[in-house]
């Protein structure tokens, strides 16, 4: 654990912006997907401000402070989400992988502006298909898919969305009926926003998704203790064994990572 830490606090690259974790991905001649490149500038900053808020150490903060300073940054000024390089006109997948690392920055009790908020309450306003809680990939692109619904009303529960707000009861609705499914990048967003809305929908998703994952896990081997993809998402393809592995475990993990956001005292038992 400490190695990765000191790992992610050598790659990246200090630049006028702030601390850029992209920098070693985006010079790499070799990587075929370097668009990937921002969703690791998100995880990255996410796990150091998590370490961070955690143990407190003092090396760490300073980093931490220049990563979230390029992720502000880097925020489409217009539009108010982030994509590939900073500035771009957002995606909903992107901007909800940097909405999870500055709210960690946030409780680790590193400042964010309000601008970047407000910015992102405008984002998601612009990708919702019809006020019913779907959401799409971006502005150009406003179908929906189940994934990046996930994503969005994660995002808008950070942002301070209660159970009352028609757009996130009818979002709720819309992932219980889906239910989990082979594709653990949505699985490990909608698991979050299950786990916060609470109640026999958290109940149902849970008891859905929990023992099918145990039972998913190798068993023997020199695999044993890992997931192997079940689909043939890009995601999966693409981080194969170690990325369905690190989300697997992330998503059982949800129960222990973090406080529902909408508070246990306030839970009801259907949307």
């Amino acid at each position: 654990m400490q190695a990765g830490l000191q790992y992610l606090t050598r790659i990246g690259i200090t630049v006028p912006a702030g601390y850029d974790l992209r920098g070693v991905l985006n010079q790499r001649d070799d990587d075929p997907e370097p668009n990937y490149a921002y969703y690791v500038q998100g995880a990255a900053v996410l796990a150091l401000c998590e370490a961070y808020g955690m143990t407190g150490d003092r090396q760490l903060r300073p980093v931490c402070e220049a990563a979230v300073r390029f992720l502000v940054n880097s925020q489409d000024p217009r539009g108010g989400g982030w994509r590939y390089v900073p500035q771009q006109a957002g995606s909903t997948s992107c901007t909800a992988v940097q909405v999870m690392a500055l709210k960690a920055a946030e409780k680790a009790g590193i400042a964010v502006p309000d601008s970047v908020w407000r910015g992102v309450a405008t984002y998601l306003d612009s990708v919702a298909v019809d006020g019913e809680g779907r959401y799409g990939y971006e502005v150009q692109k406003r179908t929906y898919e189940g994934s990046v619904t996930a994503m969005a009303l994660l995002s808008r529960m950070y942002l301070g969305c209660q159970r009352s707000e028609k757009d996130l009861r009818q979002g709720v609705l819309l992932l219980d009926k889906k239910g989990p499914y082979d594709n653990l990048y949505y699985c490990y967003f909608a698991t979050q926003v299950m786990r916060n809305w609470g109640g026999q929908p958290w109940e149902r998703w849970n008891g859905r998704l929990r023992d099918d994952l145990v039972a998913w896990q190798e068993q023997a081997g020199d695999a044993r203790g890992s997931w192997a993809p079940r689909d043939r998402s890009d995601y999966s393809v693409s981080g194969g064994r170690l990325l369905t592995t690190c989300l697997a475990a992330l998503t059982l993990e949800v129960y222990y990572r973090y406080q529902p956001l909408l508070g246990e005292e306030l839970i009801i038992t259907s949307p």
